[in-house]
């Protein structure tokens, strides 16, 4: 995936969602060796880079996790960017 389509659909996950998220975590072992986002924020959102992350879904197409710092359920949230990222 190219640095203009991990913007594409990062943007077209971002669109989809009702409440933008406080950052995105950047998961690599989720990238083929070939992808890569150096940059600190994606679409005027900060970047949070992990190489490991344990979270609720196996989705190995979608290399970012939106998160929130207030707490509170945004599981709709995250299927929407996802959906979004998936389909652009």
């Amino acid at each position: 995936m190219t640095i203009l389509d991990m913007i594409k659909k990062t943007s077209a996950g971002l669109r989809r969602m009702d409440k933008a998220p406080d950052y995105l975590i950047f998961m690599k072992f989720h990238c083929n060796d070939d992808t890569v986002w150096d940059a600190l924020t994606i679409c005027n959102i900060p970047v949070i880079h992990v190489d490991e992350w344990l979270h609720s879904s196996d989705d190995k197409d979608c290399p970012f996790y939106p998160g929130w710092i207030k707490e509170g359920n945004y599981t709709g949230e995250v299927a929407h960017f996802r959906r979004g990222f998936e389909e652009s």
